[in-house]
Formats: C-alpha cells, structure tokens, sequence
C-alpha cells in the first residue's frame, strides 16, 4: 500500500488551487489532521468541508475519515527527530550519520516551513524584473555566489556584493527595476538591515533567507524564507543552513526554468558549446 505522503506528492498537479491548500496543510501537520474534525481540517486549512471532502475522494480514499485512518498509518510514531551533539569519542561513522540526521531535518523542516504561495510570488517578481541583487556577507557569501552562478543562466543581470558600499550603488542605480535577496545565518548583520531599508526606499521588493524568523530583518523584509539548521559545534555558523537556502534556491530556479523551458534550455546548451571550444 502507498504511503499517503506519497499519494499526495504524486497527485499534487492534479489538484486544483483550493484542493492544494489541504495538500499542503496535510504535509505541513499531519499530527493535527488526523484528530481534526472534518470541520477543524477545513478551518486549518482556509476552505470549505466540500473541499475537504472532494480532496480524500481525489486520491482514492472513501471521506475523510478513512483518509485520516490511512494518514495516522504512515506517520511513525509521532516522535520529535532530535538532533544529536557530535561528541569526542564518536568514530567516523557516528559522525557521519549524526551529520546526515541533522541535514535531512533541516532541509525537511525548510520545505514544511516555506509557503508554496510566496516562493510562486517570488518567481512571478524574479520575472518581472531586469535585475537580481544578491547581498551577503561572511560565510553566506558562499551561498549568494552560487545563487549568482545559477541565476546568471538564465540571462539575468546578477549584481552580488558583500561589500556595503557597492551595495549602495547597485541599490541607488538599479531602483525599481530589481528584486533584493539578503542572505543572513542570524538575520542581524546591521550592513544587511541598512541595505533592505535602503531597497525598501527605492520600493525594491525584499527577500530575507536566514534561520532566525525572529530577527529584524525577517520581520521587515517582503517575504521572508526560513532555512533551518541546527548544528554549530566547531563551527561560527550553521552548515544546515546553506544547504537548506541551497533547496529552495534551487526550488526557485526550476520554477523559473520551466516558465521558458525553451529559451532556457537553447541558452544552456549555448554556454556549454562556449565552453567546450574553450577547453579545446
């Protein structure tokens, strides 16, 4: 028997705008649903009892009630995934999956966290615009210069900074012509806070990625994408957290990419064509 997540997932482009909300909501908080009144369910999710209802029979289960039975089956026990603290005498292979834990919740609890609705805003506005700041500093930089790298294929204008004072100028000079991305572990760098203000000025529209949804820029930004991580020990920031802007970086990318599939694609095999002559 199919696991219902699984269901979901497969069946998720066949659903209509109303019937995607309790998919997500579903993926979001299995735990809640299945003690949820088909009432309760409805209201969690922002629509009516007869979308409910028509979302169950969709994917093959006979009303909601035994979709929940069906859905209480596949959650596994019901225990929180803790992450476990790399320790002296741990040997390579308790490191590594110890690691692998930790960057499987990360990333899991990215995408649980990250509204389907904001990354297809963010998309429309990437579209829109000419131009892509991407604003960094430290060891996030590592993650704006990919982003950078990723965007620029797609025949975007890429101004990537982590010196301030650039960062005035491709503010000043690119207006409302650009979209800004802020990338920030803790979501406090006062050079970061200055520049989203400065974009918000020019009525530029803000994207924070940071783990910390309670910090000042989280709150004043646009949209804001919370990337998780968690383990810190030897390190000044989270490596969790890079992998997980690296998910819905790449999240955005496709969806933009499959817009002009097309034109895209003739523009990726133009550059690997440059650069095979150029190896030659």
């Amino acid at each position: 028997m199919k696991n219902v997540k699984d269901i979901i997932i497969g069946n998720y482009n066949y659903l209509n705008k109303q019937e995607r909300k309790v998919a997500e909501e579903v993926l979001r908080s299995p735990e809640k649903i299945i003690h949820n009144s088909i009432k309760e369910a409805a209201l969690a999710c922002g629509v009516s009892d007869t979308t409910v209802f028509r979302f169950c029979s969709k994917l093959g289960f006979d009303g909601f009630q035994d979709f929940k039975i069906h859905l209480a089956m596949a959650i596994p026990g019901n225990r929180e995934e803790k992450v476990l603290p790399i320790e002296k005498g741990d040997d390579t292979y308790v490191v590594m999956n110890k690691i692998l834990a930790s960057t499987q919740k990360a990333m899991k609890q990215t995408i649980h966290h990250t509204s389907t609705e904001s990354l297809e805003q963010i998309a429309a506005i990437i579209e829109q615009k000419q131009k892509i700041l991407i604003y960094a500093t430290s060891a996030s930089s590592e993650i704006a210069g990919e982003m950078k790298r990723r965007f620029s294929r797609l025949g975007y204008t890429i101004e990537c900074t982590d010196d301030p004072y650039d960062m005035v100028l491709y503010t000043t000079v690119s207006k409302n012509k650009a979209i800004a991305f802020f990338i920030s572990d803790h979501g406090t760098n006062p050079d970061l806070l200055e520049q989203m203000e400065l974009a918000k000025r020019y009525k530029i529209p803000t994207v924070v990625m940071t783990r910390n949804k309670a910090s000042v820029m989280a709150i004043r930004s646009d949209f804001t994408i919370l990337c998780e991580g968690f383990r810190e020990e030897f390190m000044v920031e989270s490596l969790e957290m890079k992998y997980s802007a690296l998910l819905v970086m790449d999240i955005l990318y496709f969806k933009i990419f499959m817009k002009n599939e097309k034109e895209n694609s003739e523009r990726l095999q133009e550059i690997l064509e440059n650069n095979l002559r150029k190896e030659r």
